[in-house]
């Protein structure tokens, strides 16, 4: 009887820990601004081109460089924004002179 009370005891507590630490496991969901930042990562850093960003505000920043993304930011020229307000964005390669074109909400 002692043994059956011991191993019920046991399974119970393997039972709720296990239900404890799954819930305690962190999700890996990231914001749109973190999966554009990844995407213009992967796809753009370490090359040099000309990067525009235009706003809503009708407030443009062209850079001659290479992206410096820090988190769910982009800084071009000296202006930095976020990428969680990206609204689009296109590489062109027209008349041999690559951009990142950048729109923003």
């Amino acid at each position: 009887m002692r043994t059956i009370l011991l191993k019920t005891r046991l399974l119970l507590f393997i039972f709720f820990a296990s239900f404890f630490f799954s819930a305690c496991q962190k999700d890996d969901v990231l914001s749109d601004g973190e999966k554009v930042a990844n995407e213009l990562k992967s796809k753009y850093v370490g090359y040099n081109f000309n990067v525009v960003a235009y706003s809503n505000r009708n407030t443009s920043a062209t850079s001659d460089t290479q992206l410096n993304i820090n988190g769910i930011f982009i800084t071009v020229g000296n202006t930095t924004y976020n990428l969680d307000k990206l609204i689009s964005y296109r590489y062109d390669n027209t008349n041999s002179i690559a951009s990142l074109i950048l729109y923003f909400e």
